[in-house]
């Protein structure tokens, strides 16, 4: 008796791993499917920090489509 609960237990996490790897996985987005990478920064400066041993760096972030 004991082997008959065993392969039901086994075959209960196989379904449901199957389950998982059939239904669920597909719908994980891995980043936008895009292949064009950010722009240059390109005006990248500094500007004095709040105390003296501080800098602060500003920059206008580029556009996710390379613009």
């Amino acid at each position: 008796m004991s082997i008959v609960k065993t392969l039901i237990k086994t075959l209960k996490i196989s379904l449901i791993f199957a389950l998982f790897i059939t239904v669920l996985a597909p719908l994980v987005a891995y980043g936008d499917g895009s292949d064009i990478p950010p722009a240059d920064i390109t005006d990248l400066a500094t500007v004095g920090g709040a105390g003296s041993n501080s800098v602060q760096l500003t920059w206008t972030a580029p556009g996710a489509d390379g613009y």
